[in-house]
């Protein structure tokens, strides 16, 4: 299990003089292993924040709530954790 308590993102003015600033809580990936190479992750964010500014109107638009979940699996073809390369596989 993994988790990440608090994430923040800033991205300034781009070309569309539109700033974004983000925070996650919760960012969590729940891993279980189905064989020595393979595994299936669930993966969900708890709670996320965002709000978005437009530099020339001044509009602003906000966004908050339960993010997305993802079930997924991957499958390692070669190498793994203690080796210096390994490659896997993550089907879309």
């Amino acid at each position: 299990m993994e988790i990440g308590l608090f994430e923040y993102v800033r991205d300034r003015y781009n070309n569309d003089h539109v700033r974004l600033d983000s925070f996650a809580l919760g960012d969590t990936n729940i891993r279980l292993g189905i064989l020595s190479c393979a595994e299936v992750d669930f993966l969900f964010t708890a709670y996320t924040y965002a709000r978005t500014k437009d530099k020339n109107s001044g509009a602003q638009f906000k966004q908050s709530g339960f993010s997305d979940s993802t079930i997924r699996s991957k499958i390692n073809f070669y190498g793994d954790d203690g080796g210096p390369i390994a490659i896997g596989f993550i089907p879309l």
